[in-house]
């Protein structure tokens, strides 16, 4: 695909900076594919994904985890890919005339990789396409089946998908929305000196994965239709992270009344107490006003 300078990943500092990142970043839920290819994680839903940024101090990588922190793992240790692509400056600018807004995040299309599981059965004939996917070190022919187009990893079919990346105008970055591979590991070779650029997972990147989301012809695609359901999982996106808002309102006010209420009680057992003092003074001031004084 003309265009693509580099692909590689996000770096710790670009996710602490960046709006696009830091607003998305829970929403990298891994593809049907990645989560096949790392079948020991038991998380489906969401799943931790590399940064390129290493941590000098221990010699690993870091990573962000399930919940958004960020954590460190050994650059033999498998993880999730959540690729970056970087472009010329024709590429770029080409790229954000392309682009969906919404609510202030730009999302575009550009390239296509396996993605999403096939339930259904392939009975009618299946028509090559000619291209083959590289993927954890399986070749997959890519088959055309009812206008779409589909390849079989392992024993599943995948269809093949449109890639979803946000933009990220401040580093000129397009940040792939999802997590599009997993199970791989930066380096294992023992001699890894722990610098990205050269490590089997950047090089697999730009000579395998770069290869593989270039499509192997032009698509029809019904564009109206791809913007009102690119609009419409937005909307959904934007609704749960709201509602998610609302929820942890709620229950800080909830914390807030039940503290309200313990305080309330608390005063009300000193109030008690104090009442109960004020009656024993009231009894016992009659007593000894009625004492006489004896001169010994």
């Amino acid at each position: 695909m003309d265009g693509i300078i580099e692909i590689t990943l996000p770096s710790k500092k670009i996710s602490e900076t960046s709006e696009v990142i830091e607003r998305c970043g829970l929403l990298a839920k891994p593809t049907d594919l990645a989560v096949a290819m790392n079948r020991h994680n038991d998380e489906s839903e969401f799943m931790s994904y590399y940064l390129s940024t290493i941590n000098t101090l221990n010699n690993k990588f870091y990573i962000v985890q399930n919940e958004g922190k960020f954590g460190v793992t050994n650059s033999a240790n498998r993880c999730g890919v959540r690729p970056i692509v970087k472009l010329t400056a024709e590429a770029w600018n080409e790229i954000l005339n392309k682009a969906i807004e919404f609510d202030g995040i730009k999302i575009v299309q550009y390239g296509e990789f396996p993605q999403t599981t096939i339930l259904q059965e392939l009975s009618s004939p299946l028509t090559t396409t000619g291209k083959v996917y590289e993927i954890k070190g399986q070749n997959a022919l890519e088959y055309s089946f009812k206008n779409q187009k589909v390849c079989q990893i392992g024993d599943t079919w995948y269809k093949v998908e449109p890639i979803e990346w946000l933009v990220d105008e401040d580093n000129h970055l397009l940040l792939a929305r999802h997590v599009l591979l997993a199970g791989l590991s930066i380096d294992r070779r023992p001699m890894f000196d722990g610098t990205f650029e050269q490590s089997r997972l950047y090089e697999d990147l730009n000579t395998l994965f770069i290869k593989d989301i270039i499509p192997s012809r032009e698509t029809a695609y019904d564009e109206d239709q791809l913007l009102d359901l690119a609009r419409l999982e937005l909307i959904k996106q934007r609704l749960s992270a709201e509602t998610s808002e609302i929820k942890e309102e709620v229950a800080r006010k909830e914390k807030l009344i039940a503290e309200i209420l313990r305080l309330k009680s608390a005063i009300n057992i000193e109030k008690q107490k104090s009442d109960a003092l004020d009656k024993q003074l009231e009894e016992l001031t009659p007593s000894t006003k009625g004492k006489a004084y004896v001169r010994r």
